[in-house]
């Protein structure tokens, strides 16, 4: 997968908690459905064991445009960390 479809389905995350962080005080019984996806989803994009990326990281890559061209894994820990700050806020919000 690459960095850029990475970075749309963490838009599409953010966009969605967002939302729904704007929506609390009308929230609604078909909400928890919607939640509970959207957790499953990031979780599941989660990295579970150690390989190419560290464990509980968000797969990124990084990429070299010039000869020779250069591919790689990276453990780049912006993405996982807005994640967990995000989610850490929404916490008292989501129980």
């Amino acid at each position: 997968m690459d960095t850029q479809k990475i970075m749309q389905k963490l838009f599409i995350i953010f966009c969605s908690v967002t939302i729904f962080k704007c929506s609390i005080a009308t929230a609604q019984d078909g909400d928890t459905a919607l939640i509970n996806e959207l957790i499953k989803d990031i979780a599941a994009s989660q990295v579970k064991t150690n390989g190419e990326f560290y464990a509980g990281m968000f797969p990124s890559f990084r990429e070299c445009g010039g000869a020779p061209h250069n591919y790689q894994p990276d453990n780049n820990i912006f993405f996982t960390a807005i994640t967990a700050f995000t989610l850490r806020n929404l916490l008292p919000h989501l129980q």
